[in-house]
């Protein structure tokens, strides 16, 4: 589908739509990681950021399922996804002991392949990140190369950090590293991996 799309001239179908959702999560970063840094209990933090994770997944429904719901309400955002996820014990709840593992030892480095514009990338996935790079680790976050539905591109990626680095001290002087994925569809396919 985003081969054909691009083959008939239809570079980024989705681009206006993801431009509307990343400048509406860039409003609310500085809250959501002023939030984050409320909570004294370092289990739940992890368990919140998490929640923010998961929560920013709601917007992998596609720009028009989205799109329908920013229509009805275009302040629809990480409060009302996170009003979204089910109650613990999850259908697949490892977060216990990925939590203690967490806690025993801090990881050299973490690569993370970030998905959907705008609510999953900036206040899902940033402020993971930023919480990783809090405890020294190196992180890596890595965006498809060429447009697909919702996710948000390398290009794009790169001017959503900068714009968290004027909100943000620990991403100011940590993100070095943002690499294009070599994916230029919605599944992550290994072979498409850039080898350097």
């Amino acid at each position: 589908n985003e081969t054909l799309l691009r083959l008939h001239g239809f570079k980024d179908p989705w681009l206006k739509q993801k431009q509307f959702e990343n400048t509406a999560a860039l409003e609310r970063f500085k809250d959501r990681i002023d939030d984050i840094d409320l909570i004294e209990d370092a289990k739940l933090k992890w368990t919140e950021l998490i929640r923010g994770v998961l929560a920013g997944n709601i917007f992998d429904w596609g720009a028009q399922a989205v799109a329908e719901i920013l229509q009805n309400d275009n302040k629809f955002g990480l409060n009302d996804a996170l009003n979204k996820i089910q109650k613990r014990p999850w259908l697949f709840d490892d977060l216990d002991m990925w939590l203690k593992s967490l806690m025993s030892e801090s990881h050299k480095c973490a690569l993370i392949f970030v998905d959907n514009s705008g609510v999953d990338v900036v206040l899902g996935m940033l402020p993971f990140a930023r919480e990783l790079l809090k405890r020294n680790t190196k992180v890596i976050l890595a965006a498809n190369s060429e447009p697909s539905l919702n996710d948000v591109t390398y290009k794009e990626l790169l001017g959503i950090v900068e714009e968290c680095k004027l909100k943000c001290d620990i991403l100011k002087h940590a993100f070095k590293l943002l690499v294009a994925n070599g994916q230029k569809g919605p599944c992550l396919d290994m072979r498409n991996i850039p080898k350097g």
